[in-house]
């Protein structure tokens, strides 16, 4: 995970911003998989960390995590220097690509598709170069990546998606259990969908771009950006959306994402 945070933290610099784009110019030549099942509890932690790479989490009426990975590099070198490393117990599992503590560019991209228990309780899922979906999982799911956009549908639990660069769209079918919702990005839109019933303290800001709504909202538009603060039936859930250069949408009910 240090290694993700160092990598993270100098997305303004150059070496990352040539990261990230010479990544879809190489040609991936060679290929390797990964299969394999985990027996777990019903509201397994799930966890992963993931450098270059898209993942798609859905949710099964298993008590079983299964795990798929594809990974591919223009060299045979480059694959062999990914490693997938897994700490699985009943009640946890931490996946993680791992690289040499000094890649090139170009390194292995490592694409991966998770089926989870729908109490499952994605404890940290972090990207750096990568899009996240998440598809019905019902416990707390928190997920981030740098560069990519991020899509949960239906959600019921306490929700916390951010991103840099990309958007970040999430549908809530239920906030009956929720607690705290919050989605965030600096480059891209931000997009929730919500029950028409909800019961949410609900708070929004932008610094350059607009809000906007189908339900009845009090939106402040101001020099810069726009916000909006107002609670909704009563209040029990706290969701918190916020943008930089981008806009927010809120709708009611299933819009679409």
């Amino acid at each position: 995970m240090n290694q993700l945070r160092r990598i993270a933290a100098g997305l303004a610099a150059p070496l990352l911003v040539v990261f990230a784009i010479a990544i879809p110019a190489a040609a991936s030549q060679f290929r390797d998989e990964f299969h394999k099942t985990y027996p777990v509890s019903p509201n397994v932690n799930v966890s992963l960390s993931n450098i270059n790479g898209s993942v798609q989490i859905t949710a099964w009426d298993r008590n079983e995590v299964q795990l798929d990975a594809v990974e591919t590099a223009n060299t045979q070198e480059k694959l062999n220097e990914a490693e997938i490393r897994v700490d699985a117990s009943e009640n946890r599992i931490h996946i993680q690509t791992h690289y040499p503590e000094h890649i090139n560019n170009n390194p292995a991209t490592v694409e991966y598709q998770l089926h989870v228990p729908r109490m499952a309780r994605l404890d940290k899922i972090d990207l750096v170069n990568g899009k996240l979906d998440i598809d019905g999982v019902k416990g707390e799911v928190r997920g981030a990546s740098v560069n990519g956009s991020i899509i949960g549908r239906g959600l019921t639990g306490d929700v916390e998606l951010s991103t840099v660069n990309g958007g970040v769209s999430s549908e809530l079918i239920d906030l009956g259990n929720a607690r705290h919702v919050k989605l965030s990005s600096v480059n891209g839109h931000v997009e929730l969908a919500m029950p028409k019933d909800a019961n949410a303290h609900l708070t929004a800001n932008t610094v350059s771009g607009s809000i906007t709504s189908d339900f009845a909202l009090n939106i402040h538009k101001g020099w810069v950006g726009s916000d909006l603060d107002t609670t909704m039936g009563s209040g029990t859930t706290r969701v918190e959306l916020s943008n930089v250069n981008g806009s927010i949408k809120i709708h009611g009910g299933n819009a679409g994402i």
